[in-house]
């Protein structure tokens, strides 16, 4: 399993409402008490599956954090789970136990872990579990073999880890009580406008997210103090279909620690945003890296993704297309084509004909150019 993070270092994406500004999270709270382990891997899984649609595209493990306090009843949890939970004691006295669950990539066995990140229990995965039944409804194929490796990881359930805040049954009614309270008076002299702030010492790319009064979404970057390299941010709205487009280009990072840019497009119910470093461009074709995963879905480490003899920033000039080696599908590669600036036909027998401005006809009998000379034109 990769690490599990909050922050990438290429890029982060964040999951707003473009009517409210706010993060996606839960809109209501439950008071059904957790009784066991099983009972806590069912909760996790309805995580998995709430967010799995939108799981933001990063390889690193998406964390998501369950808000609202949830009661627990520890008499018929494992021993050897128990034993290793520690409390926490919240600004009232309560005691609050933290705990992150993840699915294994490989055994895919439902993992727990305590608040210090120490493994404390295992559940085997149920019989007959499917990691990959999602993508096969969501995506119409029979095998997940038929999708890239790209998209199998990010709507994988392993992809998503969520974050459980338990607080013993017998405190949770006072604990309820006093947070109802506190979140009447927040509301009572919040602003009418909020703003998710950046850390005071940013050393990452980070983003923060805010809402304008005039219903408008404020998307904030911030940078360390040392970053000089260029910015985009990108936008999608659809993370299944990863429909992602460029947003924002060229944004200088001399002479200032953060971006602020308003993203006026209010007809949006959900937008999700990325921020990429524009002169990073690990393979020299041409395209940055971010741009390159979010916007064409090329590899940012092969500067000729699909293989075919031109490289990829060439092929989006040229109008071909980087992932697919024969973009016409005449049987002869784009690299060939471009190379002799030929014009192709198809001649029926299992090969193509070419035609070579200025110098004549030729027959390919494969896609890397075994030329036969058939005269001039």
């Amino acid at each position: 399993m990769k690490p599990i993070v909050g922050v990438v270092a290429v890029c982060l994406a964040v999951v707003v409402s473009a009517l409210g500004g706010k993060p996606v999270e839960e809109s209501t709270t439950t008071a059904t008490t957790i009784r066991s382990v099983y009972e806590l891997e069912t909760l996790f899984e309805e995580q998995q599956n709430a967010f799995l649609p939108i799981s933001p595209p990063s390889e690193d493990v998406y964390v998501h954090a369950h808000d609202p306090v949830i009661p627990v009843d520890w008499k018929k949890f494992p021993r050897e789970f128990t034993q290793q939970m520690y409390a926490e004691m919240d600004a009232n006295g309560y005691p609050i136990y933290r705990i992150l669950i993840y699915e294994d990539p490989i055994t895919r066995e439902t993992v727990f872990l305590n608040s210090y990140g120490t493994e404390i229990y295992r559940l085997e995965s149920k019989q007959g579990y499917d990691p990959y039944a999602w993508q096969k409804t969501t995506f119409q194929v029979s095998d997940v073999s038929e999708l890239s490796e790209w998209t199998s990881w990010i709507f994988d359930p392993a992809h998503i880890a969520s974050e459980f805040m338990l607080i013993p049954e017998t405190f949770y009614a006072d604990y309820e009580s006093s947070r109802q309270e506190l979140a009447a008076m927040e509301s009572m002299m919040a602003p009418m406008s909020m703003m998710m702030s950046l850390p005071a010492v940013v050393t990452n790319l980070q983003m923060a997210i805010g809402s304008t009064s005039n219903g408008t979404v404020e998307i904030e970057i911030g940078w360390p103090v040392d970053f000089t390299n260029r910015l985009e941010i990108y936008a999608a709205t659809d993370l299944v279909e990863a429909d992602w487009l460029l947003a924002v280009t060229n944004i200088s990072t001399l002479g200032s620690s953060s971006y602020i840019w308003e993203d006026t497009d209010t007809n949006q119910t959900q937008r999700m945003y990325a921020a990429g470093n524009m002169d990073i461009d690990s393979d020299g074709d041409g395209i940055p890296d971010a741009r390159e995963k979010y916007i064409f879905k090329t590899n940012p480490n092969l500067a000729d993704t699909d293989g075919d003899g031109i490289n990829d920033g060439d092929e989006i000039s040229n109008g071909t297309d980087p992932l697919k080696a024969d973009t016409d599908g005449d049987g002869l590669h784009d690299g060939i084509e471009d190379a002799l600036a030929t014009s192709v036909q198809t001649n029926g027998n299992g090969g193509v004909l070419i035609v070579v401005p200025n110098e004549g006809w030729y027959h390919a009998t494969d896609p890397d150019l075994n030329l036969v000379y058939l005269g001039d034109e």
